[in-house]
């Protein structure tokens, strides 16, 4: 895989898996090879420290080590409280019990289960970019193809 980075900056970036703790969600932004990554803020420590406390008092409580518990849906709920309780707002709707009864983070999971998702991303392109294959990606977009909304002859931006 190309990089954007030099071999000084590449050696300075670690891989999602050994950048921070094994959480369910990541607690430090990381790179895929297109930027530098700002080291760990100091909220984003203190979502990580809050989230490994929440692993360890749930995971006691169900006969659980912290990383058994981290990789159940309990643990994914610990991880979305961490941050709800650290950034003080109610973006993320969880309760204190998913974090703690699997019995109800199953049936939040399965009344969710329809739900419909769309997974995202963007990417961070400098002004000096010159991959015009790459930029050029819109252009297969056409009206009626899979974009069905997109009503416009003019290559996407």
């Amino acid at each position: 895989m190309a990089s954007w980075l030099s071999e000084r900056e590449q050696r300075l970036v670690a891989g999602a898996e050994t950048a921070s703790a094994d959480t369910p969600i990541p607690t430090q932004i990381v790179s895929n090879g297109e930027y530098l990554p700002p080291p760990q803020s100091e909220i984003q420590k203190r979502v990580e420290r809050r989230t490994m406390e929440l692993a360890d008092e749930n995971g006691k409580r169900l006969g659980l080590d912290r990383r058994k518990f981290l990789r159940t849906s309990c643990g994914m709920a610990a991880a979305f409280l961490a941050m709800k309780q650290v950034y003080g707002v109610n973006v993320f709707q969880v309760e204190e019990a998913e974090a703690s009864e699997p019995e109800l983070m199953l049936a939040r999971a399965q009344s969710l289960a329809g739900q419909f998702i769309l997974d995202d991303q963007t990417h961070f392109v400098r002004d000096d970019f010159a991959h015009k294959e790459l930029l050029g990606l819109g252009e297969f977009v056409r009206p009626g193809g899979c974009c069905p909304t997109r009503t416009s002859s003019r290559p996407a931006t």
